[in-house]
């Protein structure tokens, strides 16, 4: 476990795995770029919570994060800016207080992630995933539920984002096909964002998604297990 800063730059290509990064007094982990080069990072199976800044910030960084938790950081929990590749996958992003996910660099993919309460800054942009204007960011199999609700911020997604296959509580989003409106998700418990099988988890979520290439879920299930795959980042055995 690891509690302060952790930072990755150069040409470095790093993977941190298994791993609890906390209570940082600015970014948790920092990856930026350096003398023209970029550096690669990869986040799987670890906890990233409780940093004053982004749970992880990457600038100008080929940065994946896969299977984690990224919860409770004071400016916002994946934040990637200046280029360079963005996938989150599999991953529950909650309670930041910035948006959960920013890719406005319009190269993001948001894949099969719980995104719950994040957004609770004054002045916030879209509280679950910021893609900025220009079109190119992606979300799919992704469940998206009152994120930036308690201050009344208008939109969760931002207008640059494609959202398919993909549930919300929200009425409507224009940018998108085969998406779940009204969603009521029922989770284990207030950070606990594994689906329960309710009436409302079934009704936005479970069964949902016709085919995939996400073969397992956050905790390594095996995809789908039932006729289709399960939006969010849990599938339900």
């Amino acid at each position: 476990d690891i509690t302060g800063q952790v930072q990755v730059s150069g040409a470095a290509s790093v993977l941190l795995t298994g791993l609890e990064l906390s209570t940082a007094a600015d970014d948790q982990v920092l990856c930026s770029s350096g003398g023209g080069v970029t550096p690669a990072l990869e986040i799987t199976q670890s906890y990233v919570h409780n940093a004053q800044g982004f749970g992880v910030h990457g600038k100008r960084c080929s940065l994946k994060v896969r299977r984690s938790v990224i919860i409770g950081n004071g400016q916002g929990g994946v934040n990637a800016e200046g280029g360079g590749e963005v996938l989150v996958e599999n991953s529950f992003i909650a309670i930041n207080r910035g948006p959960g996910v920013r890719t406005a660099s319009g190269t993001g993919r948001v894949r099969f992630c719980t995104l719950v309460g994040n957004g609770s800054l004054v002045n916030a942009g879209p509280g679950a995933v910021d893609c900025g204007t220009t079109p190119g960011s992606t979300l799919d199999g992704t469940l998206i539920y009152k994120n930036g609700k308690a201050l009344g911020l208008a939109g969760q997604v931002s207008a640059g984002c494609k959202m398919t296959d993909s549930a919300t509580d929200d009425s409507s989003f224009a940018n998108g096909s085969n998406n779940h409106f009204g969603a009521k998700p029922v989770f284990a418990g207030a950070t606990d964002l594994h689906l329960l099988r309710a009436p409302g988890s079934e009704a936005c979520c479970i069964d949902q998604v016709a085919k995939s290439d996400v073969l397992v879920d956050y905790d390594g299930t095996v995809r789908p297990q039932g006729p289709k795959w399960d939006i969010g980042a849990h599938e339900v055995k």
